[in-house]
């Protein structure tokens, strides 16, 4: 069904959207190869909450690339203020982070 895939991107909003539901366990997608995602991106903070990210990762444990648009800062005040250890888990498996908070800037680590 996804032979090739190594990104995924994310769009929508979080209350419709049904990102929640790729992670759980029994889900309709979870024959999906999570093993080949590389990259994730997150297209404005309103699609996934950071209990939902946290568990993509754990699935998808070879993302090694992580793209965060994130108007609000709502994901990226978390991960930096390491709420939860969650800036750590991020740390070991992301090599490439970049966070956009705004049209005009970008940052990479």
């Amino acid at each position: 069904m996804f032979p090739r895939v190594n990104t995924l991107s994310l769009y929508g909003y979080k209350k419709t959207n049904g990102i929640r539901d790729l992670v759980k366990f029994g889900s309709s997608i979870s024959s999906f190869p999570w093993s080949f995602l590389k990259e994730i991106e997150i297209h404005d903070t309103d699609v996934i909450t950071q209990y939902t990210l946290k568990s993509l990762l754990e699935i998808a444990y070879n993302v090694h690339t992580l793209y965060i648009h994130d108007p609000r800062g709502i994901l990226t005040r978390t991960i930096f203020y390491n709420k939860d250890n969650y800036g750590t888990r991020i740390n070991r498996q992301v090599k490439h982070f970049l966070f956009q908070i705004s049209q005009n800037c970008l940052f990479h680590r």
